[in-house]
């Protein structure tokens, strides 16, 4: 039921309390359901809101004042686009936008239904006043009250706030939840039954839609668990793979310790008898010898194991490698995020650089004054990948999970993270403050 269909609506158009509820009831309850679904609008909140209350009234008694007739299917779809435009005051997927949508739908319907289970209550109590009935007047109050109480059943679902972490099943089931109960709210009011059937169905919709909902919310706390036992183990096997590269150039290093001397040894006695299978032996030595390149030389054991491991992959590829760093020699961070972090950036720039015939991988690395700054520009295929305003990965398998270790170390040290690009060149710029 809409207000502009209230009989009591034009008895009381001088209330300026029933104008005001009139007005600003159902604009500011899309503003409170929306605002708990996304973390940002596109302008300043007041704009937004501002621009709730002027095109919903503005459509609205254009609606009321026009010849058209005011049944309640022409109602919803007038809203319909209405409700769907303001999702776009906000940065999120579409996918979510969708749900934000038909969510708002939803609740600002399950109000109505609530109201109508009201109405027969409110008879028997109109008194006269200055204003006329009573009861008109007290059941906007109600409508009031009741659109301002249903965004605030929705704060303890967290997972409405997330945007790329949410699989995109959470969100269509969320959608189809809501157009189920909003279908069964549609038959409930234009099947005519008795007051207290009614009642009861309103009742047990509103009942049912919470329920399904938390348990939407149960189920997204068991996938985020998941995925945090998943960014641990790979942790894990990060910190694995660069333990194995150090004790591998260790051992390496060991051995030629060991064997030089013998070399040695054995060189000097042919150059003092046969210089020719000196040469030989030398030429033998440099074709069992694997030169390596080495990256980084910073002396710190933690960012030269990383950079170096990552990196030894590009050999014998059309790469230009450049890797500029300066950090103390001794440990400054937990050696555990330095590899996730910076090898997940190292692996999505390798990744990226490898689709072009002629990469290059660009990593500047500097500390100073308790100020990390890692930039890394690479190139790439000039495709990039956006859920909302936020670029996600392009990988079908596991779900971004370095994207998840970067923002998740990002955000352990009150740091930056800032992303650009151009048609060609990739920018990740990191600050952290230790």
């Amino acid at each position: 039921m809409e207000l502009t269909e209230n009989p009591y609506f034009y008895d009381f158009i001088n209330n300026i309390g029933v104008v005001l509820i009139a007005t600003f009831s159902y604009p500011v309850a899309c503003y409170f359901i929306n605002q708990e679904f996304f973390k940002e609008p596109r302008f300043s909140k007041w704009k937004v809101l501002l621009m709730f209350v002027l095109i919903f009234n503005t459509i609205t008694y254009l609606h009321a004042f026009s010849t058209i007739p005011g049944s309640v299917v022409f109602n919803i779809i007038r809203n319909i686009p209405i409700f769907f435009l303001f999702t776009h005051f906000y940065v999120g997927s579409s996918w979510k936008k969708a749900a934000a949508f038909v969510c708002t739908l939803y609740l600002l319907h399950l109000a109505d239904l609530f109201l109508t289970f009201l109405l027969p209550m409110s008879e028997g109590l109109e008194t006269h006043n200055l204003y006329g009935d009573v009861s008109g007047e007290l059941l906007l109050y109600i409508f009031f009250i009741l659109v301002f109480l249903i965004p605030l059943t929705l704060k303890p679902l967290k997972f409405l706030k997330e945007d790329e972490n949410v699989p995109k099943i959470v969100w269509l089931t969320l959608i189809l939840l809501s157009l189920n109960f909003y279908g069964i709210g549609l038959l409930i009011i234009f099947n005519h039954i008795s007051t207290f059937v009614n009642s009861v169905l309103i009742v047990c919709v509103a009942m049912g839609w919470f329920t399904m909902m938390f348990m939407l919310n149960r189920f997204y706390s068991t996938y985020e668990k998941g995925i945090e036992d998943a960014l641990v183990a790979q942790e894990r096997s990060h910190y694995e793979e660069m333990y194995n590269t150090l004790n591998t150039h260790h051992e390496g290093v060991r051995l030629t310790k060991h064997d030089i001397k013998l070399h040695l040894n054995s060189l000097s006695q042919y150059l003092a008898t046969d210089p020719e299978r000196a040469q030989v032996y030398v030429n033998g030595l440099l074709s069992q010898i694997k030169l390596e390149r080495v990256y980084s030389y910073s002396e710190n054991v933690d960012f030269d194991a990383v950079i170096n491991a990552e990196l030894g992959g590009v050999d014998g590829l059309s790469f230009d490698v450049t890797v500029d760093i300066s950090v103390p020699t001794e440990s400054f961070m937990d050696a555990i995020d330095i590899t996730a972090l910076l090898g997940n950036l190292l692996k999505n720039a390798v990744t990226a650089a490898q689709t072009q015939e002629t990469g290059f991988i660009c990593v500047k690395v500097k500390h100073e004054k308790s100020m990390l700054t890692i930039v890394l520009e690479n190139s790439y295929d000039g495709v990039v990948k956006y859920v909302g305003d936020v670029i996600t990965t392009r990988k079908k398998k596991e779900g971004g999970l370095g994207l998840k270790q970067v923002a998740r170390i990002v955000k352990k040290c009150d740091g930056t993270l800032d992303c650009r690009h151009d048609e060609e060149r990739f920018r990740v710029m990191v600050c952290l403050f230790l």
